[in-house]
């Protein structure tokens, strides 16, 4: 596609391209996120796209060949991008907004599309692309505002977060879809939140499943929330493992390494923080010392000798450059059910 630089995994290219957005941006309390970086040594750019054709990065997949997936938000496209920064245009789904995209066992896709994002006519959808590229509807949920992220348990289950509305449902895999936990600890904080104004105002956000948990990041509330998963497949109670703090503020995407860490992006911070075990909170990565402008996903990737490198998607809303950028985080990410 052309529009795309690619400066690979250690170089960077700067780039002049004109701001045009269509999600909303926040303004933070400063005095709560006051925070000295030193950074600036780990973060490199893999390849950087066009924002004036629409080419804003919202989440990231990569499967179990090392293959890396990402989401064109408001140009509803899904690009492969390869390890030297190549990017391609992989699918194209009808119009909307992309948002989730996770992989199986078996390397397809699976892409969240909303039609009218954030609005009672929206229509969430869930859709598969194959190897090949061949695009299929598994679901379209009528009553839902923002289907945003999705993960798979080791059941082939997959579970959607709602960002407006509590819930979380679960595609099971037989079909069915069910909401799965509709809880307050999933809704959005109605601003202002007591870590600043976020006017897209979304609540539950990013998903990801561990050896029977399942965790979600709230970006409002600014915590992260583990549900337990019964034997019979029925939630457990819900529980907040670590918050409400401003670290956790306008957390999106998140992932987990082999310890049992979790790495969240903190889009409106332009940060990523990692949550140990314990709940203690280290910020790993920061603007403007790393090029980290409105981080939206993050995945692990799954190549020989890059385990412990994590890909991280900029938004970059307003302003700034979109891409995939990556580090190296010392610890090799959680394998793929």
């Amino acid at each position: 596609m052309s529009g795309i630089c690619n400066p690979g995994r250690r170089g960077m290219v700067t780039k002049n391209i004109a701001s045009q957005i269509a999600l909303a941006t926040a303004v933070v309390v400063g005095t709560a996120m006051t925070q000295a970086y030193a950074f600036g040594q780990n973060v490199s750019w893999l390849v950087q796209f066009d924002r004036t054709r629409g080419q804003l990065p919202e989440s990231i997949a990569i499967n179990k060949t090392g293959d890396i997936f990402v989401t064109l938000a408001p140009i509803h496209t899904v690009m492969k991008v390869s390890l030297d920064g190549t990017a391609s245009t992989f699918a194209v789904l009808p119009p909307g907004t992309t948002q989730g995209v996770t992989t199986d066992p078996q390397g397809n896709l699976y892409v969240l599309l909303n039609t009218a994002l954030g609005q009672l006519s929206n229509v969430g959808q869930l859709w598969r692309i194959s190897r090949d590229g061949t695009t299929q509807t598994l679901l379209a949920a009528v009553n839902a505002r923002d289907l945003n992220g999705l993960a798979f348990d080791d059941r082939g289950n997959i579970y959607i977060s709602d960002s407006f509305g509590s819930n979380i449902y679960r595609f099971d895999s037989g079909g069915a879809l069910e909401v799965w936990v509709h809880d307050p600890l999933f809704a959005p904080h109605p601003n202002p939140t007591p870590c600043g104004i976020h006017p897209f105002d979304p609540g539950a956000n990013g998903v990801a499943f561990n050896h029977g948990i399942l965790y979600v990041l709230n970006s409002t509330q600014a915590t992260l929330i583990r549900i337990p998963v019964n034997p019979d497949g029925s939630p457990g109670t819900p529980g907040i493992f670590a918050g409400p703090t401003c670290h956790l503020f306008a957390a999106d995407g998140l992932a987990l390494d082999l310890r049992g860490n979790v790495y969240a992006a903190a889009n409106i911070q332009n940060k990523i923080v990692r949550v140990a075990p314990d709940g203690s909170i280290t910020t790993v990565a920061g603007a403007p010392a790393d090029p980290l402008v409105f981080p939206s996903a993050i995945a692990f990737e799954t190549s020989f000798g890059l385990q412990k490198h994590i890909y991280i998607t900029n938004f970059a809303g307003p302003g700034g450059t979109p891409g995939v950028v990556t580090m190296d985080v010392g610890i090799p990410g959680q394998p793929l059910p």
